[in-house]
């Protein structure tokens, strides 16, 4: 793992794989568990749209991890 989690969810996400985080919009959503958006390079809620907002070079490890 070459980034260093910064908070306790990226670790989560980067040693889980497959990981994915609940929606982050908790005020206007029944927060479900999101997906992970290649093109954006971020979770996205399928229900209200929300994006989460983590370091590039963490989703970058993400998606590397989870090819």
């Amino acid at each position: 793992m070459a980034y260093k989690p910064q908070t306790w969810m990226q670790e989560k996400i980067l040693s889980e794989k497959g990981y994915v985080p609940y929606c982050g919009n908790g005020k206007y959503c029944d927060m479900p568990r999101t997906y992970f958006d290649p093109r954006r390079m971020q979770f996205v809620c399928p229900h209200c749209g929300w994006v989460s907002k983590f370091p590039e070079e963490c989703m970058r490890e993400y998606a590397e991890l989870n090819k």
